[in-house]
């Protein structure tokens, strides 16, 4: 029997050698390097957890996977496209539309809304109260994108309203803008 353990039976008190300090430094000295890393990165960190979050198009793990909505509206749209042109317009009115759904979300969820709107007309409100024509730049293809973005985070903006609907409350964005600037 070894003489460590015979020692343990016998009530001995074991001196810790010069060896056993040297194991435990090792087994404590990457965790603590990884932690000093990662607070004196910290901020660094946060953006880049931030930036793969945004850009992220799949995420998965323990046997689960989730696709996020942008990526599958962007699947979608781009699949109807036939030329690179429009596959490239598309692309460029999904990001826009993704980074935009963002600030639609916000003003749902932090303002007062009248009762008995349906989402679909607080999505044409928007574009005045919160003067979110700006972020689409009198663009339907862009509007009709940030609608199917934001039904896929659960709105019921699908389908996206018309047109016309659009184009009546871009003008509606632009006499109060006027009438705010004449002030």
């Amino acid at each position: 029997m070894p003489r460590s353990l015979s020692a343990q039976r016998e009530g001995y008190r074991l001196k810790p050698t010069f060896k056993d300090l040297v194991d435990l430094v090792s087994s404590l000295a990457w965790p603590a390097v990884v932690l000093l890393l990662g607070f004196a990165f910290r901020r660094e960190l946060r953006a880049l957890f931030a930036a793969v979050v945004e850009r992220a198009t799949k995420v998965s793990g323990l046997g689960l996977s989730v696709e996020l909505a942008a990526s599958q509206v962007a699947d979608e749209r781009l699949g109807q496209r036939s030329s690179p042109d429009e596959k490239a317009r598309a692309l460029r009115d999904l990001e826009v539309a993704k980074a935009v759904a963002k600030k639609f979300d916000y003003w749902m969820r932090n303002y007062n809304h009248p009762p008995g709107r349906s989402h679909r007309d607080k999505l044409l409100e928007w574009l005045v109260a919160d003067r979110g024509a700006r972020y689409v730049s009198g663009d339907y293809g862009i509007f009709k994108a940030l609608a199917e973005v934001v039904a896929r985070m659960g709105y019921d903006t699908v389908p996206p309203p018309s047109e016309g609907e659009f184009v009546v409350k871009l003008a509606e964005t632009e006499e109060r803008e006027e009438h705010r600037r004449g002030r």
